[in-house]
């Protein structure tokens, strides 16, 4: 019975994962979609492209820490250079924010002209 209910499990993650990355096919954020994608991984945590397509899903709605954990759990499930690519572009893009932040906060009297 525990081995039914267990293949039933990863059955129900497996659609789950399909149905949240069918519906992530947008550009613009989907919020079923990470519910669906979010369920797979908690029926299944092991299903590495299901954390990436929910940090891709995150990304789109701006949430980059949360972003950067998702690809993070996907990555220790074993090297993969998709993971590894998305990674690099999140942290670049999160680079690039902190910056725009610090130079935004940056008082106009500090700056030398000339």
């Amino acid at each position: 019975m525990l081995d039914e209910e267990r293949k039933l499990a990863t059955q129900r993650a497996t659609y789950e994962y399909l149905r949240g990355k069918i519906l992530d096919v947008f550009p613009e954020y989907s919020k079923k979609a990470e519910d669906h994608l979010s369920k797979a991984v908690k029926l299944n945590p092991s299903l590495a492209d299901a954390w990436l397509c929910l940090g891709n899903c995150i990304w789109k709605k701006g949430d980059l820490p949360a972003t950067r954990n998702c690809f993070t759990l996907a990555l220790s499930k074993g090297p993969n250079k998709r993971i590894l690519s998305q990674l690099s572009m999140l942290e670049r893009r999160m680079a690039q924010g902190k910056k725009h932040y610090l130079l935004s906060k940056m008082p106009f009297s500090s700056l030398r002209f000339g």
